[in-house]
């Protein structure tokens, strides 16, 4: 991506409310902006979608973090409203969040249309964003901007009961001399590193420099990578996230070829029963509504849905 660099760009104001638009965020401002993620994660008993980190964005030239003040009463600052950009090529993939006692008030309208303009100037073509499906107020605004409908996406949630189902299955489908699944260490995803790609390419239909940069960025978040081994021959992988209640699955990839074949029940059941053997927690993931293979294939194992989001784009 090149050397990051920090630029000044000039900063909005207007009356009481004030903008901060950045390449890259500052200690401060990384400060306010998780403060208010854990009050809004609090209010709305979820974890919010926010990009934070430079290093997820392809542009070393473009903004990506757009803040938006207010003062209070005591004429202090509060961040209320902020938007970011994770930037790949000329297309941006919003996410923002906006103070729970101050939605209603037009400011992710206001700081959207900062945001998209910005981003307009170097030469974005496409945004979008995704919004919850009882978010009203959000899809009312996209749908007055003239933004587009796309897909759907499902987060779907495995409770702890339903993996300890699967558990009770265990001594069956370890009965696999030929299938293995293994968390893999830095060294062996090194060591596997084309093979890896290679699958997940596969599995989605996108070009090998595609799937490289999405693999590597997982790896360098530290996101667990997970290889499904039939034989000698890894034909699939999954990556896993943690928090300190949750379990975040994301990525589920098997060969083109060898779909259809029973792999991902297979290689789903063996992933969600480690996890369970770690600790006893809800296990999540994100699905395309239309993908019902996959969908049947997750209720089969036991998820359910949670919430539907739909995705707007945006083209300048």
């Amino acid at each position: 991506m090149g050397e990051k660099k920090r630029l000044d760009f000039k900063n909005k104001k207007k009356g009481e409310e004030e903008v901060e638009i950045e390449i890259q965020l500052s200690d401060r401002q990384k400060k306010e902006l998780k403060q208010l993620l854990a009050e809004c994660e609090d209010r709305d008993q979820r974890k919010q979608d926010f990009f934070m980190e430079q290093e997820w964005n392809e542009r070393a030239d473009c903004p990506c973090f757009f803040l938006l003040y207010k003062k209070e009463e005591n004429r202090k600052r509060s961040l209320v409203c902020a938007v970011s950009a994770f930037i790949i090529e000329e297309e941006a993939e919003l996410s923002a969040v906006t103070q729970a006692e101050r939605r209603g008030e037009g400011l992710f309208s206001k700081l959207l249309d900062i945001a998209c303009s910005v981003l307009a100037e170097h030469r974005i073509k496409q945004v979008s964003i995704r919004i919850k499906e009882e978010n009203k107020i959000g899809r009312q605004i996209l749908k007055h901007w003239g933004w587009r409908k796309g897909q759907t996406d499902c987060l779907m949630v495995l409770l702890p009961e339903q993996i300890e189902k699967l558990q009770q299955i265990q001594g069956y489908i370890s009965q696999e001399p030929k299938r293995t699944i293994k968390y893999l260490k830095e060294d062996e995803i090194t060591e596997n590193w084309d093979k890896l790609v290679e699958v997940h390419a596969s599995a989605f239909g996108y070009l090998q420099k595609e799937s490289e940069w999405i693999v590597e960025n997982y790896v360098s978040e530290g996101i667990k990578l997970w290889g499904y081994w039939a034989g000698d021959k890894i034909i699939g992988i999954c990556f896993t996230m943690e928090t300190e209640q949750d379990y975040f699955l994301s990525a589920v990839s098997i060969r083109k070829e060898e779909q259809q074949k029973g792999h991902g029940e297979w290689f789903l059941q063996k992933v969600l029963i480690e996890l369970w053997k770690q600790r006893k927690g809800n296990v999540f993931l994100q699905v395309f509504r239309e993908n019902n293979r996959a969908v049947r294939l997750y209720q089969k194992l036991g998820f359910s849905f949670k919430e539907r989001l739909d995705t707007y784009y945006w083209e300048f």
